[in-house]
C-alpha cells in the first residue's frame, strides 16, 4: 500500500476521513466516516475503500504493512458535514446505531488491527490503530482534526469504553 498525503472532497475542500472506531464485545464493531466538506461525497465515485490489516490473536499492536487482510469498496453518499457508519454484519449493540449502520465485511477486527481509508489505487488516505491495542474501546477523532492523515497519530484521538 502506498501512502498518499491528501484526500479532497467533491468541491476541492477537505475529503472524508475516519472519525470514530468502535471495537466492542463480540461482533459489535463500527467505523464512522465523516465528510467535513461543504458538498456531499459519493464514496463510490471516485471509489474509496475500507482496508484492514489483522494481527493474529487479541494481543499486540496494530500495524499497516504487507498485504491487507480485507479490502472492501465503500458505497453510499455522505452529506456535507455528515457521517456514514459501517458495521460488522453481526453487530447488535449499541442498539441506537446497529439498526442504521451499513454492513461491511471489512468491519471484522479484534482491537489490535490497523484500519485505513484508501483510494482506488490503494493509497492510504487516512489511518487508524498503528501501534495501539484498542480492544473493547471506542476511539473518537478530536474535534480539531479537519483532514485525513495517512499516518496514525494517537494525539488526534480520544478513547473511552
Amino acid at each position: 500500500m502506498a501512502v498518499s498525503g491528501t484526500v479532497t472532497g467533491s468541491g476541492g475542500g477537505p475529503g472524508p476521513f475516519i472519525s470514530q472506531v468502535y471495537e466492542g464485545a463480540s461482533n459489535d464493531k463500527y467505523v464512522e466516516i465523516y465528510n467535513p466538506g461543504s458538498s456531499a461525497v459519493n464514496l463510490a465515485s471516485p471509489q474509496l475503500k475500507l482496508v484492514i490489516w489483522s494481527v493474529n490473536g487479541s494481543t499486540g499492536n496494530g500495524a499497516a504493512s504487507g498485504a491487507p487482510t480485507a479490502t472492501n469498496n465503500l458505497t453510499g453518499t455522505i452529506p456535507a458535514g455528515g457521517t456514514l457508519v459501517f458495521k460488522n454484519s453481526g453487530a447488535a449493540n449499541p442498539t441506537y446505531i446497529a439498526s442504521t449502520a451499513t454492513a461491511n465485511s471489512s468491519v471484522n477486527f479484534n482491537g489490535n488491527d490497523a484500519i485505513a481509508l484508501t483510494d482506488n489505487s490503494n493509497s492510504v488516505l487516512d489511518l487508524f490503530g498503528v501501534g495501539i491495542n484498542n480492544e473493547n474501546l471506542n476511539y473518537t477523532r478530536n474535534a480539531n482534526v479537519s483532514n485525513a492523515t495517512p499516518t496514525f497519530d494517537p494525539a488526534q484521538w480520544t478513547s473511552g469504553a
